[in-house]
């Protein structure tokens, strides 16, 4: 597919197939594709003055077949490069059979917040409306977590450090946009110390692994490991913190679990049977009232090596990873983390070494308080300090 040369370039790719036993020419929406080094999984950078998205339509059959955009949320968003008035929102056309090129604009976001624009495109077929949801980023925007005030339970407190820089990742699911993960990347080590999510039923669906390997939008590129351009290098696995397995119900979630930032250098053996094992020993947790998870990785002070990524970039090593889980013990009482009591609840954390050779069983569980008091991180502020203090594996199933 031909590139742009334009700074900021999404391509959305449509396919479209006709009626058999006859030359109707139908549309359908078969994929999105992006395509420019500053748009990743449906986030465009904050923008030249004016810079456009390309749409593709693919038609087959014979015969030209009508359509109206519409912009339907978004006056940053326009099908006119000189007009961003409502007019300028509104386009009617049609298309023929191969493909066909339209043209949106946006203007640049001087905003401090991220902004959604929508639009949608209907064909005079009568099949339904295809809506598309496209995020621009502020300057420099991140989406801190601890920049709104609804405090997510699986979120730890926050922690100043000039390294670290906080991000959450959004994505649409069942017409709601919903969070995905939040995390704590440093700069210095390439790797977030932790990544934090919820964990439902509502996120296990059918969507196959989409190994999307990509650099994180919300981090500047340089302090990330490039894996995009493979693994690291020696025995080391571009290890998931947010499993790839956890994300299967929406492609663009599962496809935010291969970023750059969710990854860390973790042996591969570990990665693939203990570590793999443990990631499925936690989804059979899931239940009504959401599981609340955090995983992450620690480094032993002074004592931790290096690798390199395909870039020739030092990616420290971590020495151990661990995980620290939240959530009710009945599973279905409907009601929020900080609205039950502590005898309601039950907590448990993980602490693995990053080598090979480790069975799962009840001799790597820990107090989540411990695991706090290891990597000074304080997780669930909501929970009282005696449901973090527990640490009874067989109500886990060890």
């Amino acid at each position: 597919m031909k590139r742009f040369s334009i700074a900021s370039l999404l391509v959305l790719l449509f396919a479209a197939c006709g009626d058999s036993g006859d030359d109707a020419a139908t549309a359908r929406v078969e994929s999105c594709e992006l395509e420019g080094s500053s748009v990743i999984s449906g986030q465009i950078a904050s923008g030249d003055d004016t810079a456009s998205l390309r749409v593709i339509i693919e038609v087959s059959g014979s015969g030209r077949l009508g359509y109206t955009a519409t912009v339907d949320s978004g006056d940053w968003l326009s099908l006119s490069a000189l007009d961003f008035t409502a007019a300028g929102r509104r386009r009617q056309g049609s298309v023929d059979s191969g493909e066909n090129l339209l043209f949106l604009y946006y203007k640049a976001n001087a905003s401090t917040q991220s902004r959604i624009a929508t639009f949608t495109i209907a064909f005079d077929d009568g099949s339904a409306p295809y809506e598309f949801d496209v995020t621009q980023l502020a300057p420099n925007a991140t989406d801190n977590p601890y920049d709104t005030p609804k405090q997510w339970p699986e979120l730890p407190a926050d922690k100043e450090d000039a390294n670290y820089i906080y991000a959450t990742h959004y994505a649409k699911m069942n017409l709601k946009t919903v969070r995905n993960y939040s995390l704590c990347f440093d700069k210095q080590l390439r790797v977030a110390h932790w990544v934090a999510y919820p964990l439902h039923a509502a996120y296990i669906g059918s969507v196959d692994r989409t190994n999307a390997w990509a650099a994180d939008p919300k981090i500047p590129q340089q302090y990330q490991a490039a894996l995009w351009l493979g693994s690291y290098n020696g025995p080391y696995d571009r290890g998931h913190q947010l499993p790839s397995a956890d994300r299967t119900s929406v492609a663009e979630m599962n496809k935010q679990t291969f970023y750059a930032s969710n990854m860390t250098p973790q042996r591969s053996q570990l990665n693939q049977k203990m570590w793999a094992a443990l990631e499925s020993k936690v989804r059979s947790y899931i239940c009504s009232d959401t599981l609340y998870v955090v995983t992450g990785c620690y480094f032993e002070p002074n004592d931790y090596t290096s690798t390199s990524d395909k870039a020739g970039n030092a990616c420290p090593i971590p020495t151990s990873y661990f995980k620290v889980l939240l959530r009710t013990r009945d599973g279905a009482t409907g009601r929020r983390i900080a609205d039950c009591r502590a005898s309601e609840l039950k907590a448990i954390g993980f602490w693995v070494e990053n080598r090979d050779g480790q069975q799962l069983d009840r001799q790597l569980c820990r107090s989540v308080a411990e695991i706090e008091q290891r990597t000074k991180f304080t997780f669930f502020p909501d929970a009282d300090a005696a449901v973090k203090a527990q640490n009874n594996p067989e109500q886990w199933g060890f």
